[in-house]
């Protein structure tokens, strides 16, 4: 059986993999999933319910915030940071899941690439 945690490392090293064979809108997919799946791992370990019929809280309350300000072990700065890279990632995800007219470029993906570790290492410290 897979952790939140676990599928979070899983989309991090697939988000790189996928950057690396040239799939950008893969890679930025996951690395979205990669930084939701971290949020929800650490919501899990400091307390957060989860509404009882999912496992995790809807993408709506990882991207406006409600999640990251329900993680009072985070820092108020880590917290704003938060606040802007899920929102970030969730529309470079939405861009490459959804907008195929719009083009990905690889400055978008280094972007959203650097945005999951800085969300990776946020999360971290709160192990």
């Amino acid at each position: 059986m897979a952790s939140w945690a676990d599928l979070a490392v899983e989309a991090r090293d697939a988000s790189f993999a996928l950057k690396e064979g040239n799939r950008l809108r893969a890679a930025a997919n996951r690395a979205y999933y990669a930084a939701f799946s971290a949020l929800t791992a650490t919501a899990i370990r400091s307390g957060v319910t989860m509404p009882l019929d999912q496992e995790g809280p809807s993408h709506a309350k990882a991207i406006d915030g409600t999640i990251v300000a329900s993680l009072h072990k985070v820092k108020p700065e880590d917290q704003g940071r938060l606040f802007s890279i899920m929102p970030n990632l969730y529309r470079l995800r939405t861009i490459a899941d959804y907008r195929p007219s719009m083009l990905l470029d690889d400055s978008d993906i280094r972007l959203a690439l650097g945005d999951m570790m800085k969300a990776f290492e946020i999360l971290k410290e709160e192990e």
